[in-house]
């Protein structure tokens, strides 16, 4: 899919991907993603859900992270700020905004809401199942 940017060039998207998958130690708590990746970057939207704490029909917003590559010094840490925070969210997005902008090479931007784990296990494996998830995504589409 290719759309018009303000200077006339056009930019590729792919069609955005959405899924879940449970987690390790909590088979009851699933991880949903859904990621639109533009040729210049990411943005990716993360949340959990579980039968045990039943949806009250509304998201909180969470956290908002934007990260990306220090260019003047590749090897130390990407960059990151915080856009929008909420307490129980913003290490896992800073987290995961700072991993996914090292593997892409590409500003990213993260929002994690409802972020909840029951054992810590279950944070690396969710944030591992993320990563992994965008990087085969991205791969398959030639990204």
């Amino acid at each position: 899919m290719a759309t018009a940017a303000s200077n006339g060039t056009s930019i590729r998207q792919l069609p955005p991907l959405q899924l879940a998958f449970p987690l390790p130690s909590s088979p009851d708590t699933r991880m949903h993603i859904h990621l639109t990746a533009h040729s210049h970057s990411l943005v990716l939207f993360v949340h959990t859900s579980s039968a045990m704490t039943p949806s009250s029909g509304s998201a909180s917003l969470g956290s908002f992270v934007f990260s990306l590559q220090n260019q003047l010094h590749p090897t130390e840490q990407p960059l990151s700020t915080p856009l929008y925070t909420s307490t129980h969210t913003v290490d896992f997005a800073t987290r995961l905004a700072k991993i996914l902008a090292r593997r892409t090479n590409r500003p990213a931007y993260v929002g994690a809401s409802d972020v909840k784990f029951w054992a810590p296990e279950d944070e690396s494996a969710a944030m591992k199942g993320v990563v992994d998830i965008v990087l085969e995504g991205l791969r398959r589409a030639g990204k």
